[in-house]
């Protein structure tokens, strides 16, 4: 027995939202310096039994101290995020939630809100409620808070180059096939084209994102038309933030495809919706798959990104299955 990842379509924005009567067991969100980070919690957090608020140890300026207090005054259990011991703590709460339910044998249900978190953060709260599904699976709905249009960052260095987490750096019964790299473009100048210079993948794919705000697209196509010149039309793919399900269906197909007869390096640039499409459709193939952080944002300044107004939903279920 190993275990399965099924994916779903969720409406939120609609007037029957599915999240509207959502009735969670625990609901999970980062607590940081960007006024959208719980934006999404104060639509959905109050039917979770349980709250918990990741709250970052560094960079605590701008939005941070409000969103700090609203979790606070919202019976979130807040803890500080420590990449080194936060699998094993979050582990445990899941376990408890879990213990819990196991005793009624119902499912556990989770709402997971990415919108401001890292990208390991995203990475470790997937992976960890992947290993600790439970006996009867655990539903889950990952919610994501866009954020209205703030210019590109200013160009920072590339100082973190690596797996976004160990247990997703990718294994591969053929080592000797060459890499393959499928980036998800952000407007961020040239990192990604950085990134692909740096792996010398023997083929590339790009996913980018068409934004609710022109501005975004076009910053974003002006600050990587390298890349995209080195690219046919058919290795670009476009995708639809508010259709997060039809970009995973498309990741995952092109990453099935790719393992046929090279070893996938998928690179989350952009938006946090697109690094939680790229950890489940790694999920799914594990452990084929690499997912790679590249990072420079500690030297840049912070940016308080207000929520459009939107937000965005992905349904999935873990459970026991055979691979």
């Amino acid at each position: 027995m190993g275990r399965l990842i099924r994916v779903f379509p969720v409406d939120v924005n609609a007037s029957d939202s599915d999240l509207q009567g959502w009735v969670g067991d625990l609901y999970v969100t980062s607590i940081g310096y960007e006024e959208r980070a719980v934006f999404a919690a104060k639509e959905y957090a109050s039917k979770s039994g349980r709250r918990l608020g990741i709250a970052f140890k560094d960079r605590r300026v701008l939005s941070f101290n409000e969103n700090l207090n609203w979790c606070k005054d919202n019976d979130f259990e807040v803890i500080d995020y420590d990449e080194g011991v936060f699998a094993e703590i979050f582990g445990k709460l899941l376990d408890e939630i879990i213990s819990a339910k196991q005793d009624v044998k119902q499912v556990v249900r989770l709402v997971v809100d990415v919108s401001s978190m890292s990208r390991p953060m995203i990475a470790q709260t997937i992976y960890s409620i992947w290993t600790n599904r439970g006996p009867n699976g655990i539903d889950i709905r990952f919610v994501y808070s866009l954020a209205a249009f703030s210019p590109p960052p200013e160009e920072t260095p590339v100082t973190i180059s690596s797996p976004v987490i160990p247990e997703l750096a990718g294994w591969s019964d053929r080592p000797d096939l060459p890499a393959s790299a499928i980036v998800g473009l952000g407007y961020e100048r040239d990192q990604a084209l950085a990134t692909i210079d740096t792996l010398e993948p023997a083929k590339t794919w790009l996913f980018y994102p068409e934004g609710k705000d022109k501005r975004y697209e076009d910053a974003l196509l002006g600050n990587n038309q390298t890349i995209f010149e080195l690219v046919s039309e058919g290795e670009a793919t476009k995708y639809l933030l508010e259709d997060p399900f039809d970009c995973f269906c498309r990741l995952e197909s092109l990453v099935f495809g790719a393992t046929q007869d090279t070893r996938p390096i998928i690179i989350p640039f952009g938006p946090k919706l697109f690094t939680l499409i790229s950890i489940l459709a790694a999920l799914s193939h594990y452990p084929k798959i690499t997912v790679w952080r590249v990072s420079g944002e500690q030297f840049g300044p912070p940016v308080d990104r207000a929520p459009e107004g939107h937000i965005f939903s992905l349904a999935a279920t873990f459970m026991h299955g055979n691979l």
